[in-house]
């Protein structure tokens, strides 16, 4: 410093042990020391001139350690020292040591000793203080002028500060996005501090960034500051007591701030608000001339491989839209900004962590956590809270569930598809300097990627089940026109048989051609035949349209099955021809079961009739009931024409009648096995038959047995 200070007052002064230097023990026990040393100074010389009787011969001496006090010890005890010395000469006065007149002229003389030896030391003291901050100036300028790269720019100014008692020194710059971040620090600086960001017009630092102009705090606890601080309580900012901003200006534009603070109030004054003014001075010119170009240089690089790696990203996450594939690729684009990073995917709910998906080379490995959020770290639950991307320092607690052993930082970033939380997508490295503002601005890119890539998977995903839904109804549509066809085609079919005859009988029965009674009677009964087929075909198309309308209603009652398969018999006895022959087995027993009588009358009628009509030939139809495994069985069998294997699935659906040249002539719709295993299936039961073309058919109805304290009526609906 010293070659720089021209003066050689100053010069010699600032060569001197610091305890000697002007006003240097003004606090502390230095300074307690030094002032007891004065009093027994003055003691000492009391006592010599008790001991000699008197006279002036020690009465001088009286003045040194008053000079000394005045030149090294603060205001209060200077006064102390220099009430002792004169103390010390009206006491000699009183004992008689010395002539009165004397005494008064000694102590005039000590008071004013002290008063320009004080005037004299607060002089020089400003002058040596001013003599190394200018020293301090003139080795910034030759830092920010001298050294390589802006980095060592900054780390020099400050440390330079610090040497001069300026410790706490923190200069941040302003980033593309208008937020100041740490770029240098000096002394205990928490890691919470260095990775937060300060929005330009926000909080002290922000303010006078904004406003460019320089702020001095005395006390930052005073609530009448027209500014507060924020993150006032983050990490090693708690201890602030004072603080001194002042704003980093190259051409014209405010470029960031540098910052001194103090953990004790009214540490600051103007004149270092005026020595800070200088440094930034010197700062802000190393930032435009030489750091300037360099800094450009080294943002430009990572500006290319923040785009390059983003641009990557995008073109990995558009490549699919498959939601696992994304999601692989996602992780994968984190680890890529964060250079041997490891990166998860935390998906969560309103109350939980519900899992954590981790990349494992080519898969995705999902690991369960069912972890309260009450226990979640603070971190992921400000990213919850729409506090946007955060960062935190080496794990612990909650934290080391969720990283990777050796994580020393990570980064937590929401993943949002359509403003809805997906998850947090969560990047730890093992940087223990914390991550500098490329790599969050990366990650938070990737995770901003990952909700569109995601959002889109989702709305193909939306448009495919879309399509698909289109699709089958297109396909119930196309189906429902087909059964409209089969029906009208099959109605018309089977009504016109009896409709040509009732029409011509009727036609006959008009015009008086038939008049003989015998004959009329037998012409009536054809007559109340085909009405009846008319009827059958009609109540069969109703009760699959309820079907379909799941309008079905069953009547359920505790019955007897084998007293129903007899009444079912008996009504078509008259319908049995002489080469037919009815076989009834097992009537005589008791089965109990839940059935609706009607519509079990109808499941047997329509598999009797069946029977019947194909075996044109004749044959035995038999009937047999029985109970087996827990069921009530009833067997139909013929020995008719039979059914082709490949044939039977289609035997059951609606319209699926098997035609072939030997049934051709045979009369159906196709509706009568359908409803009968449907309505079977509405009382819990099942129809299944075999068959074998030439040697008949065996159809079996299938119903659960009715409980013992089954109620004795119910009423059930087709759904």
């Amino acid at each position: 410093m010293s070659p720089l200070i021209r003066d050689e007052a100053d010069r010699t002064l600032l060569a001197w042990p610091a305890q000697l230097r002007p006003l240097a023990l003004v606090s502390g026990p230095a300074q307690l020391l030094a002032a007891a040393a004065c009093l027994i100074a003055l003691a000492v010389v009391f006592a010599g001139n008790l001991a000699l009787g008197g006279g002036d011969e020690l009465g001088a001496l009286l003045v040194l350690p008053v000079l000394a006090a005045a030149w090294l010890l603060s205001g209060p005890m200077l006064a102390l020292v220099l009430a002792v010395a004169i103390l010390n000469r009206f006491a000699a006065a009183a004992l008689g040591l010395e002539r009165p007149a004397a005494a008064i002229s000694s102590a005039v003389a000590i008071a004013l000793a002290a008063t320009a030896g004080r005037l004299a030391a607060v002089n020089l003291a400003v002058s040596v203080r001013s003599a190394a901050r200018a020293t301090m100036i003139a080795r910034v300028a030759r830092i920010a002028t001298s050294a390589v790269s802006l980095q060592e720019v900054l780390d020099g100014i400050l440390a330079e500060m610090a040497r001069e008692g300026l410790r706490g020194g923190l200069i941040g710059l302003i980033d593309e996005r208008d937020r100041i971040y740490p770029a240098a620090a000096e002394g205990d600086l928490s890691e919470e501090v260095w990775n937060s960001r300060i929005p330009v017009g926000q909080g002290i630092m922000g303010t006078v960034a904004a406003e460019g102009r320089a702020v001095l705090i005395s006390d930052l606890d005073d609530p009448s500051l027209p500014v507060r601080p924020v993150n006032r309580s983050l990490g090693s900012n708690s201890r602030l007591k004072s603080m001194l901003v002042v704003p980093l200006l190259a051409a014209g534009r405010v470029i960031g701030v540098i910052e001194i603070d103090s953990g004790q109030p009214n540490r600051f004054d103007q004149a270092d608000l005026a020595v800070l003014e200088q440094v930034a001075l010197a700062i802000s010119g190393a930032v435009q001339r030489e750091g300037a170009l360099k800094l450009a240089d080294v943002l430009l690089q990572k500006r290319v491989r923040e785009l390059t790696l983003l641009l990557d990203a995008a073109r990995e996450l558009a490549g699919s839209l498959d939601p696992e594939v994304v999601l692989g690729r996602v992780l994968s684009g984190a680890e890529a900004a964060l250079s041997g990073g490891r990166a998860a995917l935390i998906r969560v709910n309103d109350d939980q962590l519900i899992d954590i998906l981790e990349h494992d080379r080519e898969t995705i490995r999902a690991r369960p956590l069912h972890l309260a959020l009450a226990f979640a770290p603070p971190a992921l639950l400000r990213v919850m809270a729409n506090a946007g991307i955060q960062t935190s320092a080496e794990s612990a607690g909650s934290e080391s569930e969720l990283l990777p052993e050796g994580a020393r930082s990570c980064v937590w970033a929401p993943i949002r598809v359509g403003g809805q939380l997906h998850g947090v997508l969560l990047v730890s490295g093992d940087e223990a300097d914390g991550l500098d503002p490329g790599t969050l601005r990366l990650v938070e890119g990737v995770a901003y990627l990952a909700g569109l890539a995601l959002g889109n998977a989702g709305r193909l995903e939306l448009e495919r089940r879309r399509g698909l839904e289109l699709r089958e109804h297109a396909d119930r549509m196309a189906n429902l026109e087909k059964i409209k066809a089969d029906f009208l085609k099959v109605a018309s079919h089977e009504l016109r048989g009896p409709l040509a005859v009732l029409r011509g009988y009727v036609s006959m029965l008009a015009d008086g051609s038939i008049s003989d009674p015998s004959v009329l009677q037998r012409i009536l009964g054809i007559l109340g035949g085909k009405l009846g087929e008319i009827n059958d075909l009609v109540e069969q198309m109703l009760e699959t349209a309820r079907l379909e309308d799941s309008q079905l209603h069953l009547q359920l009652r505790r019955l007897n099955l084998a007293e129903i398969v007899a009444g079912a018999a008996d009504r078509v006895r008259e319908r049995v021809d002489e080469n037919h022959r009815l076989v009834i087995e097992g009537t005589e027993t008791q089965v109990p079961v839940l059935v609706d009588q009607a519509r079990l009358t109808t499941i047997l009628l329509n598999l009797i009739d069946n029977a019947l009509k194909y075996s044109p030939n004749g044959g035995d139809v038999g009937l047999r009931v029985a109970v087996e495994a827990g069921f009530a069985r009833v067997q139909v069998s013929d020995e008719g024409l039979g059914i082709a294997a490949e044939d039977m699935p289609r035997l059951f659906t609606r319209f699926g009648r098997i035609v072939t040249p030997e049934n051709s002539h045979i009369p159906g719709t196709g509706l009568g096995l359908y409803l009968a295993r449907e309505m079977a299936r509405l009382h819990g039961g099942e129809i299944t038959g075999i068959s074998a073309v030439g040697k008949g058919s065996t159809f079996e109805l299938a119903l659960p047995l009715a409980a013992e304290k089954a109620p004795a009526e119910l009423t059930a609906t087709k759904t």
